[in-house]
């Protein structure tokens, strides 16, 4: 049976300290790589979202599109009405 350490020579004590920062290091290591995981997972998320907000608004530029087409028209039909009730009722000479 090996008797217990009671001193530690600063050689041995340096060797430690480096495998405690190599464990650590890996340690961070993997923490960076599940980070950028959860990163990338949340930017697909996000972009998920993004897209279908824009699909949603698209929805409604279209609709507001076809009103404005809608309300155009009937101006442009009122138009044509007045000119001709104008011309018909003799207020252009």
């Amino acid at each position: 049976m090996e008797r217990p350490m009671d001193n530690w020579n600063d050689d041995r004590l340096d060797e430690l300290s480096r495998r405690m920062d190599d464990g650590f290091t890996k340690v961070d290591e993997r923490f960076k790589q599940v980070a950028t995981r959860e990163s990338v997972n949340g930017v697909k998320a996000s972009l998920a979202e993004v897209s279908q907000r824009l699909e949603r608004f698209e929805g409604r530029v279209e609709r507001f599109e076809g009103r404005m087409e809608e309300r155009m028209d009937r101006l442009f039909w009122a138009f044509v009405a007045l000119v001709l009730a104008l011309l018909t009722n003799g207020f252009v000479n």
